[in-house]
């Protein structure tokens, strides 16, 4: 799509650049599901299917042209793909749309350097991974070909070394922290919180409700920019975000909030 343009999607321009006290753990899925498969042709007119990357980590990465977050991330993709090379497939799937879109992405993706296979996504591509509602998103699919992570918006080198070192088996400094699945806001709408667990599961089912919607809404004091229900996902050694959840429920609990 040609500039000033922009197809009916909305994009989130949220920077996870890694800073001090940012945690290097592995945030997967307590259960992963078969990615579902597909056939493309690539914009250099060579086949793409995602069975033929069995037996690798594949990062599917939903993109756009026009997207300014999209074209931040690329540089890091390329230095990925270049340092797993073997191990790591990336694939970049373009959302863009309208007259001349393949050309359109054949000449950005040569102008940007990419090193790994780039195709258009269709609608219905889009809506088989459960739509795509802000670019960049990134589907992290395992060996197995299992989705082990979907990450909506920008994000930095750290986060995604992290999980892809984690999916092959090579060391990392954190650990592998398994959730389920994030609602499509970001909120996290699971009881599986490092840390909360058996202070949630002490609640009522309309007190745990009630606590959830406060932990995504309280921002952590740690200066992290998360809710507290994010912070403790992301980073469970954080000093500021367990006190203040735990503090946050047991006042819900008392019936103080």
């Amino acid at each position: 799509m040609r500039s000033g343009s922009r197809p009916a999607i909305f994009f989130l321009a949220v920077t996870l650049l890694a800073t001090a006290g940012w945690s290097s753990n592995a945030v997967l899925f307590v259960h992963p599901r078969p990615a579902p498969g597909f056939n493309l042709i690539t914009v250099n007119h060579r086949p793409l299917r995602l069975q033929q990357f069995r037996g690798k980590v594949v990062l599917l990465n939903f993109w756009a042209t026009w997207c300014g977050p999209c074209r931040m991330e690329i540089p890091e993709l390329i230095h990925l793909q270049s340092q797993y090379a073997g191990k790591l497939q990336i694939l970049g799937l373009s959302v863009d749309t309208g007259d001349g879109v393949r050309r359109l992405v054949k000449d950005f993706a040569g102008q940007m350097a990419m090193n790994y296979p780039v195709a258009i996504a269709s609608e219905a591509l889009q809506r088989s991974y459960g739509g795509i509602r802000y670019t960049p998103t990134s589907v992290l699919i395992d060996p197995n070909g299992r989705i082990e992570q979907v990450l909506e918006g920008l994000r930095s080198y750290d986060e995604f070394n992290t999980d892809i070192r984690a999916l092959l088996h090579l060391p990392f400094s954190g650990q592998i922290v398994r959730v389920n699945e994030l609602s499509p806001n970001g909120k996290v709408s699971t009881l599986n919180i490092p840390g909360l667990r058996a202070a949630l599961h002490s609640l009522t089912a309309s007190q745990r409700e009630e606590a959830l919607k406060e932990l995504n809404g309280t921002q952590c004091d740690c200066g992290c920019r998360w809710s507290l229900a994010s912070c403790r996902v992301k980073d469970p050694h954080c000093g500021y975000s367990l006190p203040e959840a735990l503090a946050l429920i047991r006042k819900i609990k008392a019936g103080k909030r």
